[in-house]
């Protein structure tokens, strides 16, 4: 039970420590406190050898994706025309390292939904309060928060916006999003169904509006969106595998719709302007489609790229700008080979919580819906990459994981013992 403790408390650490910016010597690049406690996560993964059931699955693909990037990168640094470049970015494979840890260390997890009940309300009680106090004093007019962006509109008039951190603006809405969704998923599982509608339907609307109106957020607005017509639709009864695969598709489909279509109503005081929809998808998506287009033409135009990738992070100063984009941002980063270990890993993640919400399981479908909404931000943000929930995310998704598969083998061997008796 120690051992288990000790895990959670570093998985936690990872994703929930203040993230201290520290300068690393001839580096303009700069690290984070938690890329250094991240190595405190080392003796668990070392001592756990006794990796068991899915878990011991998880692991492996983990560290196949992980020592592939952690590979390429190092090659480009001895032999890439760039490599003074790739020398300079070496502080971000402390933050790959740091971003995954918390997958190694789910064989120390047991595998039962208590515990994981516990964590997941315990985790997104204390991040909804921290979020709210964040909210709170800044709108009060605190200067204890400088990380926010400023920018003028076209009137002149100026606006600050609740970031993150320095330069990665988008943080702090995405991570007050999960971390309520975590929370509502941690009451899901509890069986508190009356807590969780009240939650969903009252608190969720009211807690986002205030961080939304504080972050002059917009891409998390599809994010809440997703979770919250799934978890409505899709959830709301114990369907049928054939119903509940349907409902995703159509809910996939007005997404986009309202993504293309719905651009000049206002988010409280945040006025989304109207782009013009004369075939004009790079102004509706502020640039984003043209650096995809970039991304894939770059990729491409080598042989090497396109097998094994640019390196991590290596797409911002090879292109000169971020991809924001789930697919193009795992092509241009791994390349075809790098990107096949990279989704088989977000595979091994989801695939038993899916296929336990196929079943009708209440649980899964709500842990279906949060991961259906970050995969739908990831198409216009980078979520993966400093975002401070990721890590906790991949956690607490690779821990459900383990008891899912746990689960539908046992009804699956139960079944089986059950058929042969009834052909005896």
């Amino acid at each position: 039970m120690n051992a288990r403790l000790f895990a959670v408390i570093i998985a936690m650490i990872v994703a929930c420590v203040p993230q201290v910016m520290v300068k690393v010597p001839y580096a303009p690049e700069q690290a984070k406190s938690t890329d250094f406690l991240a190595l405190l996560a080392l003796p668990v993964v070392l001592l756990m050898c006794r990796y068991r059931g899915y878990a011991k699955r998880i692991a492996l693909v983990s560290l196949l994706a992980v020592g592939f990037a952690v590979t390429v990168m190092s090659l480009r640094m001895l032999l890439d025309d760039n490599r003074h470049l790739y020398l300079l970015d070496t502080p971000q494979l402390g933050r790959l390292f740091s971003i995954h840890v918390p997958l190694f260390l789910v064989a120390a997890m047991p595998l039962d939904r208590k515990w994981l009940t516990r964590c997941l309300i315990v985790f997104g009680t204390l991040a909804v309060a921290v979020t709210l106090i964040i909210a709170t004093l800044y709108h009060f007019g605190s200067t204890a928060f400088d990380a926010h962006q400023t920018f003028q509109r076209d009137g002149g008039e100026l606006f600050h916006r609740l970031g993150g951190l320095q330069g990665e603006t988008g943080a702090f809405a995405f991570n007050a999003t999960v971390g309520i969704q975590i929370l509502l998923a941690g009451l899901a599982m509890a069986g508190r169904k009356r807590l969780f509608w009240i939650g969903l339907w009252c608190v969720l609307p009211v807690y986002l509006a205030f961080i939304y109106h504080e972050s002059l957020v917009r891409v998390s607005v599809l994010n809440t969106l997703v979770f919250f017509a799934f978890s409505v639709l899709g959830v709301n009864h114990s369907a049928a595998k054939s119903r509940f695969a349907m409902r995703g598709f159509v809910l996939l489909g007005a997404m986009l719709v309202l993504l293309l279509s719905v651009t000049e109503y206002p988010i409280l005081d945040v006025e989304i302007e109207r782009a013009n929809m004369d075939g004009n998808l790079n102004q509706l998506s502020s640039g984003r489609v043209a650096h995809w287009i970039a991304g894939i033409e770059q990729t491409f135009d080598s042989p090497t790229y396109a097998i094994f990738g640019m390196g991590y992070r290596a797409p911002e100063f090879v292109l000169g700008h971020p991809v924001e984009n789930f697919f193009v941002f795992h092509l241009a980063t791994y390349g075809l080979l790098g990107s096949a270990l990279f989704f088989a890993l977000y595979g091994v993640l989801a695939w038993p919580t899916v296929r336990s919400a196929l079943r009708g399981d209440f649980a899964s479908g709500i842990f279906t819906a949060m991961m259906l909404a970050v995969v739908m931000q990831w198409q216009v943000n980078d979520v993966n990459l400093y975002y401070q929930t990721f890590p906790v995310l991949l956690f607490f998704s690779a821990w459900f994981a383990s008891i899912n598969w746990q689960e539908n083998a046992s009804r699956e061997s139960g079944s089986t013992v059950v058929a042969k008796t009834a052909d005896v």
